[in-house]
């Protein structure tokens, strides 16, 4: 085992130059960097005002300031970087790369998966040959290419991606997302400001629109839109097949044309669905789980767990690989010893550091949390609106069917939906027009969607069984 460390300030800028096989870097609360790598003569460190440059042979760990600022050049095998505050730069990672409590990040090429989380910043993604899963990304997140599938949940600014050849799931997307090609299904949860997708496949829609919002999307296969009963929207639909499926609160039909235009409430945003197939558009009661009628060639439901079950995966087996080599090359030796004033002072200033950038978090947080208290308002005006018009149930009309009345009880008995939930859907479905109407001409069937290419292998299992990812605690620098 060789080791080399120098001392720094609490933000130097690191320079990996090469690194022939994995890396593991972290940071921690001492100014100072240090070099551990299996294999004697084996890494190559100098600095100078301030700066480090560092090449290793072998498998390495390094241990930075937290303060630090990175630029990567190349990783010969998987990667892994935790802790660091500030500006990240990554030319090449040849296998799997997994970022972690990170400032702002700008990532070029990752031959294999990608995971980030809890991202302090904007974050850029160049390429990624296996899938790329990131999550709680506190400003921008641009992706130009991932080979696998994609998944992106509670992003605090817009999102870019210009192609993702597989699946894509999205979820709490607080501004504005842009998909120029999705080569799989799109699958959408919560809240989102606005979307513009094209998709290959199906879309599976669940959300609510936000005011003055635009939503636009053009799929090759069908189209699933769910909104809320109290939902202000301006719908357009195009449909392929000539079938175009509706059911809100004043109506259930289906439409055996190819377009179709619908506005509830006051029409305050806008909705495009442009299905190559069939289009199913649903405005019922709190979003209620109804299974649905199209044909979907995976469970969007079952891909929105798949997506989490990757990101686990993959960050499970990088922790678990980099832990090991950390234990086996540093030990639990080292010995923290007392601070100078100095690196007590520079303890604190990093300290206030945090402090104010959770305050930063906390304000973003709360500017959100009242854009969505002011929609729920709004919301809640318009229904009591509607229950001043004597519009809070359908107009009366035929009676439900005992077809209709068994299905609504079947979901109640798989409690898909509860008893009042049950009630307010046969309210609304008290306006229907008679199926016979609706079964006279058979529905056309939709067009199948392009299969997803495949997502690259995960990383194979540790010899060692037992060693898994512990549970997630609140990230601290880690000391030794």
């Amino acid at each position: 085992m060789e080791r080399i460390q120098v001392e720094t300030s609490e933000d130097p800028k690191i320079t990996i130059e090469n690194m022939a096989a994995s890396l593991s870097l972290k940071g921690w609360d001492k100014s100072e960097v240090r070099v551990d790598a299996d294999g004697k003569k084996s890494i190559s460190l100098r600095e100078e005002n301030d700066t480090v440059w560092i090449s290793c042979e072998r498998d390495c760990v390094v241990r930075v300031p937290v303060g630090s600022t990175l630029e990567i050049h190349t990783i010969g095998s998987d990667a892994l970087v935790k802790a660091v505050e500030g500006e990240i730069s990554i030319e090449h990672v040849a296998h799997n790369l997994m970022l972690k409590n990170a400032g702002p990040a700008t990532i070029g090429k990752v031959g294999g998966n990608l995971t980030a989380k809890r991202i302090e910043g904007d974050l850029e993604i160049e390429t990624a040959a296996g899938n790329v899963s990131i999550s709680d990304i506190e400003g921008q997140a641009s992706i130009q290419s991932v080979a696998g599938n994609l998944s992106a949940k509670r992003v605090e600014g817009d999102l870019e991606v210009t192609s993702a050849e597989s699946n894509v799931s999205l979820a709490d997307i607080d501004g504005q997302a842009s998909l120029q090609h999705v080569g799989g299904n799109l699958g959408l949860r919560g809240m989102i400001l606005g979307i513009d997708a094209v998709v290959s496949g199906n879309a599976d829609l669940r959300f609510d629109p936000d005011t003055d919002g635009s939503y636009d999307i053009k799929a090759d296969g069908n189209i699933s839109c769910r909104v809320s009963i109290d939902a202000s929207v301006a719908a357009e639909m195009t449909s392929g097949a000539s079938n175009i499926r509706v059911k809100t609160a004043e109506m259930s039909e289906t439409i055996q044309e190819e377009h179709f235009q619908l506005t509830l409430g006051d029409g305050e945003s806008s909705l495009r669905l442009d299905a190559g197939g069939a289009v199913e558009f649903h405005s019922l009661p709190g979003l209620v789980e109804l299974s649905s009628s199209l044909e979907f060639d995976v469970d969007m439901d079952e891909f929105h767990g798949l997506a989490e079950e990757i990101s686990q995966q993959v960050s499970g087996q990088i922790e678990a690989q980099m832990e090991s080599l950390s234990e086996h090359l540093a030990g639990l030796t080292a010995n923290l010893g007392d601070f100078s004033n100095e690196k007590a002072q520079a303890a604190i200033r990093r300290a206030e550091s945090k402090v104010a950038a959770a305050q930063r978090r906390i304000e973003h947080k709360m500017a959100a949390a009242a854009r969505r208290a002011e929609q729920q308002s709004r919301h809640a005006q318009r229904a009591m609106r509607y229950q001043k018009r004597g519009r809070s149930t359908a107009p009366a009309g035929d009676p439900v069917t005992d077809e209709e009345r068994r299905m609504v009880l079947e979901m109640i008995q798989e409690k898909k939906i509860s008893v009042e939930e049950g009630e307010i859907l046969l309210a609304a479905l008290e306006g229907k027009s008679p199926v016979g109407s609706v079964e006279a001409t058979p529905a056309v069937p939709p067009t199948p969607p392009i299969p997803p290419i495949p997502p690259i292998p995960p990383l194979a299992p540790l010899e060692d069984p037992e060693m898994v990812e512990s549970p997630e605690e609140p990230e601290t620098p880690e000391e030794e």
